[in-house]
């Protein structure tokens, strides 16, 4: 199945993960070490049928823009 959404691509997890980083501090997430909200967005992971990723990627939200830039197109690709 597929869908189409606006966001952010990424070819390894660790990109990802660093952008993830910049979103947490631009935005002071967590707030304290109890804090529930641990972090301000999660990657997700687009891949084939057979199941070989092909991207990993974050949802576009207009706040995360400031930091990330402008976000493209992009189609998700999920099993169920």
């Amino acid at each position: 199945m597929e869908y189409t959404t606006t966001g952010y691509s990424y070819t390894t997890t660790e990109l990802a993960e660093a952008d993830i980083v910049k979103l947490n501090v631009h935005f002071g997430i967590p707030k304290t070490e109890d804090s529930t909200t641990r972090t301000y967005a999660e990657y997700g992971i687009s891949e084939t049928s057979g199941g070989v990723i092909e991207f990993y990627f974050i949802e576009y939200d207009p706040q995360m823009q400031v930091v990330l830039g402008d976000p493209i197109e992009l189609i998700i690709h999920f099993n169920i």
